[in-house]
C-alpha cells in the first residue's frame, strides 16, 4: 500500500518533467530557439553545485534527521513513514528540475554533464521500489 502510494507520488513529481523534456525536444526539432540565455562560469557552477547538493547532501542530510529523530526506539506509523517518504522525494527532485533548468539556460557543457548524472541518479535511486521500501520499513520499525 505505501509503495503503491509513493510510486504515485514519484510519477506525479516526474510527469511535469517529462512533459516539460518532450517540449524541449518537440521545440529542438523544430529548430526553435528556446533557450533563456547563456550563462557563464559562475552560472554554471551554481547550477552544477544546486544539483550536486539536492541529488546527494540535503537527501542524506533529510535521512540523518529522521533517524536521530526516531533513535530512541519508538516504532512510527505508516502516516509519518509515509510523509517522511514524501519529502525525501520532493527534496530530490529539486535535483531534476535543476537539470532542465540547467538544460535551458545553457550551462557549459562539463557541468550540464554532471548535472545530467546527478538527475538520473536521483530518477534511479529514489524510484519507491519494493526491495527499498521494505529495507526502509525495517530500518524505521514501520509496521503495516
Amino acid at each position: 500500500m505505501i509503495r503503491n502510494l509513493l510510486k504515485k507520488y514519484y510519477i506525479l513529481l516526474a510527469s511535469p518533467g517529462g512533459v516539460l523534456l518532450f517540449i524541449y525536444f518537440v521545440l529542438y526539432a523544430l529548430n526553435r530557439n528556446f533557450f533563456i540565455t547563456k550563462v557563464g562560469r559562475i552560472g554554471s557552477t551554481i547550477f552544477l553545485f544546486v544539483g550536486l547538493i539536492f541529488a546527494f547532501l540535503v537527501p542524506l542530510w533529510y535521512k540523518l534527521f529522521f533517524i536521530k529523530k526516531i533513535k530512541d526506539g519508538k516504532v512510527f506509523s505508516k502516516e509519518s513513514f509515509l510523509r517522511f517518504e514524501k519529502n525525501y522525494l520532493s527534496i530530490s527532485f529539486i535535483a531534476v528540475y535543476n537539470m532542465l533548468f540547467a538544460y535551458l539556460f545553457q550551462v557549459d557543457r562539463i557541468p550540464m554533464y554532471i548535472i545530467i548524472l546527478s538527475g538520473i541518479y536521483v530518477l534511479y535511486y529514489y524510484y519507491p521500489s519494493e526491495r527499498r521500501i521494505a529495507l526502509e520499513k525495517r530500518i524505521f520499525k514501520i509496521e503495516e
